[in-house]
């Protein structure tokens, strides 16, 4: 306590760092525990795969807002804090990057929609309810699309494992 009764900058640093680290870390933990199976139906989903989710990420504007703004939030709290060690900077600034990717990727799993996944266009009156199988093909944009991509049912093989599951037992 003494260092930062002494260095208020380095104090005001401390804080922001801190804060916005705990933050982004509580809401999303909070977020985790409500939605922690729900989240990992979706992820065994095909439209929910690495690829995929990878490629969404780095076409995602508020990835690339949240990264940043963090980076800004958090080098320039280091360096208003009296830190202006290039590297040391560096390396602070490459642990944030590391963090947004990985918190960010988390997100890009996909919620359960009855939109075209490719421009938005509502495919609601083109879904057969009864039609697990149906494949659908959006009117606006030409692209097929099925249940599972759409999330509205659990991928095959899950539906598989859990049939097999319950006529062993």
């Amino acid at each position: 306590m003494y260092f930062w009764q002494k260095n208020i900058e380095l104090t005001v640093a401390t804080f922001v760092i801190a804060g916005y680290t705990a933050s982004l870390w509580l809401h999303l933990t909070a977020t985790a525990r409500r939605f922690a199976d729900h989240y990992r139906q979706l992820k065994m989903m095909e439209i929910n795969r690495s690829s995929m989710r990878v490629r969404r990420l780095f076409a995602d504007f508020g990835f690339w807002w949240s990264l940043t703004f963090g980076l800004a939030v958090i080098g320039g709290a280091a360096w208003y804090g009296g830190l202006h060690h290039l590297q040391t900077l560096a390396g602070i600034e490459f642990c944030w990057a590391v963090v947004t990717v990985i918190l960010n990727y988390e997100v890009t799993v996909l919620e359960p929609t009855t939109r075209c996944r490719h421009c938005g266009y509502q495919l609601i009156a083109h879904l057969d309810p009864s039609d697990a199988a149906q494949r659908v093909r959006c009117p606006e944009c030409g692209r097929t699309w099925s249940k599972s991509d759409l999330c509205l049912i659990p991928p095959e093989y899950h539906v598989i494992t859990t049939d097999a599951v319950s006529r062993a037992a």
